[in-house]
């Protein structure tokens, strides 16, 4: 029925999941795989990157503002499990990426076809 684009999900179990194996290797489990697939099948992570990451209304629109949105998600998760002393991250980060979502729209934002960029002044060197 193409109702919910894989960008936005596959990026973000993505992102996470290479963080997760990341911190894996560095504290020195003896199978970090396995510690990453844990950390993909626990808590609400499948149910928030394929339902709740997905909201027509408060993910980005753009591809470019997606796959940030998405990378931004999997980090704050990744922040919120590892680092925070809480079990589970994936409404928080979703909730913070919800709310920058305008400000990724912002600066992914196609220009209009036929609208230059607007040009920068230089500065002449050595004038007063």
């Amino acid at each position: 029925m193409k109702i919910i684009d894989w960008k936005i999900p596959v990026i973000y179990l993505g992102s996470f999941g290479i963080l997760v194996l990341i911190t894996a290797g560095v504290r020195g489990y003896s199978n970090p795989f396995l510690y990453m697939l844990e950390e993909l099948c626990a808590g609400g992570i499948m149910l928030g990157a394929w339902f709740m990451a997905t909201d027509y209304v408060t993910s980005p629109i753009t591809y470019n503002g997606q796959i940030i949105y998405a990378v931004f998600l999997g980090v704050m998760t990744w922040l919120f499990r590892m680092v925070g002393s809480g079990s589970e991250g994936v409404s928080y980060a979703i909730i913070l990426g919800n709310v920058i979502t305008p400000l990724i729209e912002h600066y992914t934002r196609p220009r209009a076809f036929g609208i230059p960029k607007e040009k920068k002044e230089k500065k002449e060197a050595g004038a007063s």
